[in-house]
């Protein structure tokens, strides 16, 4: 494999060859692993496509790549990740191992990593500990930007877009003998007045969430049936729990 070297980003040809090479070589599953720790984005990218089965050593590699990686990379690994747990929710047990990359991986730049790592943590079995970790990012973004008045700057909107899916995680990890549902009370009260719509359209998935649970949140629905907003008033309307 030596006469292949990804060095050179210039030389499509060369890529081009090498990424045939590799493709043809049908790699053990022993070497895949071995290319995820190499620091070359083109076999660590290629390693990733080619996994279809994992290890307990695998799996500690994939959320290892979820930091610190080129954004193809985190994207690829954080759908290895949630591809796995989905066909296998045992191994959701390492999203509990690696909890505070998890937390980390929902406030990537890459906005499919945030949604392949929410959509795992359907999975979750510790849901307090996420519960935990999530309620303190989205209260830290709260105590940094006032959410009730939408303004055009980039910290807002990275704030903002930050928010949306620590929210949107909460939804999924919410259950009925969560330790402090007063926590989530007082959440709706202050988000559900947030200037951004997108914002509130989380909150009434939260809300409808909470009232499968068997919680009170009449009072919630009816606010937000009443939104201005056509796409928050659809949320609260909805029959589904997902989306």
């Amino acid at each position: 494999m030596k006469r292949y070297k990804f060095n050179n980003l210039k030389d499509f040809d060369t890529n081009s060859q090498a990424a045939c090479y590799l493709s043809g070589l049908n790699l053990p599953y022993k070497t895949l692993l071995a290319l995820l720790k190499t620091n070359d984005f083109h076999l660590k990218h290629f390693a990733l496509i080619n996994l279809n089965s994992i290890d307990d050593q695998g799996m500690d590699l994939l959320f290892l790549n979820l930091t610190g990686q080129d954004g193809k990379i985190r994207e690829c690994a954080s759908s290895k990740i949630k591809d796995f747990i989905s066909d296998n929710p045992k191994l959701s047990s390492y999203l509990e191992k690696h909890s505070d990359i998890t937390a980390q991986s929902l406030n990537d730049i890459n906005p499919q990593v945030c949604r392949n790592m929410v959509d795992a943590l359907r999975y979750i079995n510790n849901n307090d500990l996420f519960i935990e970790k999530v309620l303190k990012k989205i209260n830290s973004i709260m105590n940094e930007v006032d959410i009730t008045n939408a303004v055009k700057s980039y910290k807002f909107n990275k704030q903002i877009f930050n928010l949306y899916w620590n929210l949107y995680a909460l939804e999924n990890i919410l259950h009925k003998q969560m330790k402090n549902p007063r926590q989530i009370f007082s959440l709706i009260n202050t988000a559900s007045k947030a200037g951004n719509y997108t914002i509130r359209e989380r909150i009434a998935k939260i809300v409808l969430k909470m009232d499968s649970l068997g919680f009170d949140m009449a009072e919630y629905k009816k606010e937000l049936s009443q939104d201005e907003n056509f796409y928050v008033r659809v949320a609260i309307s909805s029959s589904h729990i997902r989306g």
